[in-house]
């Protein structure tokens, strides 16, 4: 028995969420706020590099849509962006529509 794979394309969408400190970031406010909303300041501060290591490619045009920038009060920083993508996945077709299609692709993060 020959298996036919069959090569198709996924469209993904996806919340990206990235966490970091940077202790140039802390500020004292005696309690006044929980966090501060920096999306506005987006531009302004350093962000760790993202990379996508994957099968496909992103969906066009690659315009990142800023979710929330948020600087917490002992400089840790939570920014979550929505990013799409499409996806080469592997399937078998001849147990279609039971295969288990595969999408790999990873992400890496550089300092």
């Amino acid at each position: 028995m020959v298996d036919v794979l069959s090569f198709q394309k996924y469209e993904v969408e996806f919340l990206l969420h990235q966490n970091w400190e940077d202790p140039r970031l802390r500020y004292e406010d005696g309690g006044k706020y929980k966090y501060l909303n920096a999306i506005s300041h987006y531009q302004s501060l350093w962000t760790p590099d993202i990379y996508f290591i994957k099968h496909g490619e992103f969906k066009a045009p690659l315009a990142q849509v800023h979710m929330a920038l948020k600087i917490f009060n002992n400089g840790s920083v939570r920014y979550i962006t929505r990013r799409s993508m499409i996806l080469n996945c592997q399937g078998n077709l001849q147990i279609f529509p039971f295969d288990n299609p595969k999408c790999p692709f990873a992400i890496e993060s550089g300092k």
